[in-house]
């Protein structure tokens, strides 16, 4: 882990110590260049500045490939939807989001929720590469690095995270979809994390291509949505996720509950 900063370093050799990672997920994450960098810029808010002990911890990760554009206005309103659906629900006060892009990385570091603001056109441009499984693994480590942040405050952290694609990976190199796998099978086997997968049919692909595709990269069927690329299905899709996030986030019961059952139905 040469690559990271001595802060980075110690969280994941805590991750490590504590079980919640293994050596394939220290060598994915090794993959990544200036990944120190990336996760200091990204861990945002101290959680020592939240009063409530139990935490959850939600990523978002969009796709802001060229294939992307024709649904861009659509991603948008979705997003900022879900940010208000879930702010609108009674456990505010101890969740934090983050949002990254696929090419263009950080949108925001992980803040309160109540702080999100709306995305906006110039926030999101759709004219990149897929780097699937490179950012996947950013996000991930990331989320990882944050919740362990946690733990370390000696509070409970648990994490939803959302990948949202259109098309296979094309520009990750050297990283795989075996990477990806390493760490998401890390972290569900800790039982504290969510990780779900919504792949839009932008380009005539079927369901089947998108769960493969998630699959391969350690998904749980139960958390993969495909959906087509209409505005309506965008709404209904995004709705189904917030719905989830809010079950997961009343309490450890109910995050356990959700993260069995998979995406709520509509």
């Amino acid at each position: 882990m040469s690559k990271t900063s001595n802060n980075v370093h110690t969280i994941f050799a805590n991750s490590v110590a504590s079980g919640d990672l293994g050596n394939a997920s220290l060598d994915a994450i090794g993959k990544i260049d200036d990944l120190g960098a990336i996760i200091n810029d990204a861990l945002g808010m101290p959680t020592l500045d939240i009063s409530t002990t139990e935490i959850i911890l939600l990523s978002i990760l969009l796709d802001d490939s060229s294939s992307m554009e024709s649904v861009r206005d659509d991603v948008i309103k979705a997003h900022n939807e879900l940010i208000k659906s879930v702010r609108e629900s009674k456990q505010v006060d101890n969740i934090m989001v983050q949002c990254h892009l696929m090419t263009a990385g950080l949108l925001y570091p992980f803040k309160l929720i109540n702080d999100v603001e709306n995305l906006k056109l110039s926030d999101y441009r759709t004219d990149h590469n897929t780097p699937l499984y490179r950012s996947s693994v950013e996000v991930l480590a990331i989320t990882q690095a944050k919740s362990q942040e946690c733990l370390d405050n000696y509070q409970d952290p648990r994490t939803i995270t959302l990948i949202i694609t259109d098309g296979y990976d094309n520009a990750s190199r050297p990283v795989v979809a075996a990477d990806v796998n390493a760490i998401v099978s890390d972290m569900l086997n800790s039982e504290k994390h969510i990780i779900a997968g919504m792949g839009f049919d932008s380009t005539g692909h079927n369901s089947n291509h998108f769960e493969q595709i998630f699959l391969d990269m350690g998904l749980k069927q139960n958390w993969i949505l495909t959906i087509n690329t209409t505005p309506s299905e965008i709404r209904r899709a995004f709705g189904v996720f917030s719905r989830s996030v809010t079950s997961a986030s009343k309490s450890a019961a109910s995050f356990s509950q959700t993260a069995m059952g998979g995406f709520t139905t509509p």
